[in-house]
């Protein structure tokens, strides 16, 4: 009935039918609201206890030829595993807490950073008591080469990489070599496909399509692997205004947006630009609204509602991680800052260290 709320009691949850509470368990796609499903109680808990949560879910380890186009073909493969950001919010105090997950094949997870302080943090996590909002997942590759006996691996041949679809559809796409390359693979292909496109300082997924920036230029092009002609040029090249050859570009989704984030690496300035696909250009904006973005060098990049971080936090605000410290750019009055350890906002002050 319109108007009413439906309340139902713990005692009437826990006595659901199990093909019920499996139905609902196939549905769940990311890890929290899957640990938060076996909080409900027991009944439900045993309802998901050996459920293959790794298979069900989009995105599981991925193991894909190696990235090198050589004329002889080196035996070895390469990895990509995830992280995925999470914003947790305690119900009833409004506070939040930014946290890690690391997924692990056999659908193992693990927790990176500590919630709390170690000494007070509790033993037990009702994730009950949290909204939880996922804010970024960050794909990360590693190379193995097979010499005789040995396996060598590298973390540094791939700059960055991307994955986009759903399970067995999945596409993944890396910036790659000294050149800063393109290249993209789909699963189930033998080898990597080259883009022949150099000097690229970032790639996004942007609503399930694969976008990639060229540093000097600006140039944007969204790569769809399901055509012939996988490469568009979006956006040219950034016109007037650029913070020039020395800049760090990067790009990040912000209240549904395309953003490039354009700075001056000798200068400490920074420039905000929004996608306009339709008129194939870059468009500066002066404000983020009420949200804050946070970089991490060229690894990842995601917004964040400013209201959703419990005040610890300014909007309208990019933070740029390091391992020292924070660099704040306030898009408010243009001012530029650091942020040593001491002063740096709580629930991001884990974010500097590796």
């Amino acid at each position: 009935m319109r108007g009413k709320k439906l309340e139902i009691s713990g005692s009437c949850l826990s006595e659901l039918p199990q093909e019920i509470l499996a139905q609902i368990a196939e549905s769940l796609d990311n890890y929290l609201d899957y640990f938060r499903f076996g909080a409900v109680c027991k009944s439900f808990r045993s309802s998901v206890h050996g459920f293959n949560f790794q298979y069900n879910s989009d995105y599981r380890s991925l193991k894909l030829p190696l990235i090198y186009f050589r004329e002889e073909s080196l035996p070895g493969y390469t990895t990509i595993d995830l992280k995925t950001f999470y914003l947790l919010r305690h119900s009833p105090s409004s506070e939040s807490c930014l946290v890690k997950v690391q997924a692990y094949p056999q659908a193992k997870n693990r927790l990176l950073l500590p919630l709390l302080d170690p000494k007070t943090r509790p033993l037990e996590l009702n994730l009950i008591d949290f909204s939880v909002s996922e804010l970024h997942k960050h794909y990360f590759a590693t190379m193995y080469e097979l010499t005789g006996d040995d396996e060598f691996y590298s973390e540094d041949t791939v700059s960055k990489i991307v994955v986009i679809g759903r399970k067995d559809e999945l596409a993944a796409m890396a910036i790659y070599g000294l050149e800063v390359e393109l290249a993209w693979i789909r699963l189930g292909d033998e080898r990597w496909t080259a883009m022949n496109e150099q000097d690229y300082d970032d790639i996004i997924n942007y609503k399930g399509q694969f976008y990639a920036v060229q540093g000097g230029s600006g140039k944007l092009i969204k790569i769809d692997v399901s055509s012939s002609k996988a490469m568009k040029v979006v956006v040219p090249n950034l016109l007037n205004g650029s913070c020039g050859c020395s800049s760090e570009k990067n790009l990040v989704e912000s209240g549904g947006e395309l953003l490039l984030l354009d700075r001056d690496m000798k200068g400490n300035k920074l420039r905000v630009y929004k996608a306009n696909e339709e008129e194939g250009k870059w468009v500066e904006i002066k404000s983020l609204g009420d949200r804050t973005v946070v970089v991490k060098e060229w690894r990842w990049a995601f917004s964040v509602c400013a209201r959703d971080l419990g005040g610890s936090c300014k909007s309208n605000c990019v933070l740029y991680v390091g391992k020292d410290g924070f660099e704040m750019f306030n898009l408010d009055d243009g001012s530029y800052s650091v942020l040593h350890s001491t002063d740096f906002p709580p629930i991001f002050k884990w974010l500097g260290k590796n």
